[in-house]
């Protein structure tokens, strides 16, 4: 979704505290000169799978940078959930949003450390948004580019300090002048692009977008309502609201089938719905018991 990050915290918004891969010492750095509360969410480079959160505390009138491990686990009823010392939270935003009102230690966590842009860019067509991570954009509008997690959609920010995604073509690096010259009616020769998304959901797909079209066509004889058997695991980025996560047997009743290779789908032991790649799963043409879903 795109967000408004200005002096609010959206727990919801990852691109606003989410900075990948990051040593502490340069966590440190970042945080050395800034307000308490400010903080920053980064891989463990230590640790696979895990995350830190690093934030500038203080404790009467000493301040100083901690840094909080969080674990990622799988539980006792096979979900995963996201561990800070004895607390447990079922994903990063409610974890985020704990400690808000909550001190870590010391203090809240009160505002993400502000992310430098990579670049000044700007819309050479508009961009209504096809999806809730989208940010949308007039031609002729200066964004801020803040991370570029796919090849041609990018992560932006614009003057009102909202985040979310924009598709490459649709924007050029800014050079002065530029906003003059495409906000001048007698170069408007197209007001939209034809750029076409083959991007499956918000942010980072693990699925291997060349392969679409053949999956779709392996999948073309199965009717739908239908049953499929997970063969391979799954843990999408905490980026993508849509995904499912997979567990290797897990079966899962698929309701769509989707023209990029992926489907639409419930748990088969729950109501939880989302989309799941149709290379990690496949297809059960008998009818499935209960007891065969337990196993």
């Amino acid at each position: 979704m795109a967000h408004q990050s200005a002096a609010l915290l959206d727990p919801y918004d990852e691109n606003q505290y989410f900075f990948g891969k990051m040593e502490r010492d340069e966590a440190n750095q970042l945080l050395k000169n800034v307000d308490v509360g400010t903080f920053i969410l980064r891989e463990s480079l230590s640790r696979a799978g895990d995350f830190s959160i690093s934030v500038r505390e203080s404790y009467e009138g000493d301040h100083q940078i901690c840094h909080y491990l969080i674990e990622k686990k799988e539980s006792d009823d096979g979900k995963i959930r996201y561990n800070i010392g004895e607390l447990a939270f079922v994903d990063i935003p409610s974890l985020i949003n704990h400690f808000r009102l909550k001190p870590l230690e010391r203090s809240v966590l009160i505002k993400p450390f502000p992310k430098q842009p990579i670049h000044k860019i700007i819309g050479q067509y508009k961009f209504d948004g096809e999806r809730t991570s989208d940010l949308p954009f007039d031609r002729g509008e200066i964004l801020e580019v803040l991370s570029k997690p796919e090849e041609e959609w990018w992560v932006a920010r614009n003057t009102l300090g909202m985040t979310g995604l924009i598709p490459k073509p649709y924007i050029k690096i800014y050079e002065e002048g530029d906003e003059v010259t495409l906000l001048n009616p007698s170069n408007r020769s197209s007001s939209s692009g034809s750029f076409k998304r083959l991007s499956t959901n918000s942010v980072i797909s693990d699925f291997s977008e060349q392969r679409f079209s053949q999956d779709w066509d392996r999948a073309k004889p199965f009717q739908v309502p239908g049953v499929v058997r997970v063969v391979k695991e799954r843990n999408p980025s905490i980026y993508n609201k849509e995904a499912l996560r997979l567990k290797k047997g897990q079966l899962l009743n698929v309701t769509e089938l989707l023209p990029n290779g992926f489907g639409q789908a419930t748990y088969y032991d729950s109501n939880k719905s989302g989309t799941f790649p149709l290379t990690h799963v496949e297809w059960v043409n008998t009818p499935i018991s209960n007891g065969d879903a337990n196993k």
